[in-house]
């Protein structure tokens, strides 16, 4: 009697098995174009082909892909990569395998024309000159140099000069004497060096200013920064008296 329950039992366990959405199988296959070349990266969606939702995705390696499916499941596989077009398939996984769907051949995307478009920095450095791009911005319309200084709020101008040439002083004061002649790495500037570059600058500038206010149509002169800070000998003057200096500069 109790082997004749066994084999009574055995067909429904079979069956309770083969409807269990717990159980998990794959559905895999390989993408390749039109000449059978595999697409290396392409993607790969699982959809509920009740709801459309997502069940799974993965990208594929060197064409091929393998994805955990609930077997006896009707569901949506999309597969793209880009330059493609975008193919669909309705499946249902079946029982011990999932489904193993062979090559999956994608055709190519025929573009109506391509237009390539490019733009300079709106910011860009050429030597030592910082070079300030308005073409196709807002400040297009804002005339030449003198109008977007004319229209320019000075109080406002003036205030963020002056905020700034207080943060800085404040900063290098702030500094302990031990790191003054300090630098992070051998052949880099020191902190006193890195002040001394600050300072030059704001002088170049002030004669830059000098000259453009002047309408002087002459080619400004370069300047090499490594030049400068070598010959400077920031390394003999205390800290204290470089930023008095750049105060003043300032």
């Amino acid at each position: 009697m109790k082997y004749l329950i066994v084999v009574l039992l055995l067909p429904c366990s079979l069956s309770l098995l083969a409807q269990s959405p717990e159980m998990e199988g794959l559905v895999s296959a390989k993408v390749v174009d039109q000449a059978g070349r595999s697409i290396s990266i392409g993607n790969v969606i699982l959809l509920d082909s009740q709801d459309s939702s997502i069940i799974t995705g993965a990208v594929s390696y060197d064409g091929a892909f393998f994805l955990p499916v609930a077997l006896n499941q009707s569901v949506l596989l999309q597969v793209s990569a880009l330059g493609y077009e975008e193919e669909w398939k309705e499946l249902i996984t079946s029982f011990g395998t999932g489904a193993e769907l062979g090559t999956i051949t994608l055709r190519p995307r025929l573009l109506a024309g391509v237009e390539v478009v490019a733009s300079k920095k709106i910011v860009e450095r050429r030597g030592t000159d910082l070079i300030l791009n308005v073409a196709n911005t807002p400040l297009s319309n804002a005339g030449n140099a003198n109008d977007l200084l004319r229209n320019a709020p000075a109080g406002e101008l003036l205030t963020s000069l002056e905020t700034s040439r207080k943060q800085v002083v404040d900063f290098f004061l702030s500094i302990p004497t031990n790191k003054h002649d300090y630098a992070y790495a051998k052949g880099k500037w020191t902190i006193k060096q890195v002040l001394q570059h600050l300072i030059d600058v704001e002088r170049i500038f002030a004669y830059r200013i000098l000259r453009y206010a002047r309408a002087d149509t002459q080619a400004l002169p370069g300047f090499d920064v490594d030049d400068y800070g070598a010959a400077a000998g920031a390394g003999i003057s205390s800290l204290a008296s470089m930023v008095e200096e750049y105060s003043y500069c300032c």
